[in-house]
C-alpha cells in the first residue's frame, strides 16, 4: 500500500501537468479561424471538425512532461499494487480532464461556429 501522503502528491503533480496541457489546447482551440461568409459552411465545419477531433486525439495523448510528478520516487519500482495505484489515479484525471476538454469544445463550438 502506497503512503497517503505520497499518493496525494502524485495527484496534485498529475492534476497540474493535465491542467497545463488543458490551458494549452484550450488557447489552441480559441485560435481556431471563425465561419465567414466566404466560406462553404459544410466544408469549412467539416474542417474544423477535423482540427477539434486532432487537438482533442493530441490533448489525450499529451502528457505535459515539464512538470515533474512529486512523490514517485518515493514508490517502491516493483510495487505491483502501487502501480496500479498511480493508474487509477492517472485514470480518474484523465477522464475528469477529457470532460472538461470536451465541455471547452462544446462553449467554443457554440460561440464561434453556430
Amino acid at each position: 500500500m502506497m503512503n497517503q501522503n505520497v499518493k496525494e502528491a502524485i495527484e496534485i503533480s498529475m492534476r497540474d501537468k493535465r491542467e497545463l496541457d488543458l490551458k494549452e489546447s484550450i488557447s489552441k482551440l480559441e485560435g481556431l479561424p471563425s465561419l465567414s461568409s466566404n466560406d462553404d459552411r459544410e466544408t469549412f465545419l467539416s474542417m474544423i471538425g477535423s482540427m477539434i477531433h486532432d487537438l482533442r486525439m493530441e490533448f489525450l495523448n499529451t502528457f505535459n512532461n515539464d512538470v515533474p510528478i512529486k512523490g514517485l520516487t518515493e514508490v517502491p519500482k516493483n510495487s505491483l499494487s502501487s502501480l496500479f495505484e498511480i493508474w487509477r489515479i492517472q485514470n480518474d484525471i484523465d477522464r475528469e480532464f477529457k470532460e472538461r476538454f470536451d465541455s471547452e469544445v462544446q462553449k467554443i463550438w457554440i460561440h464561434k461556429f453556430q
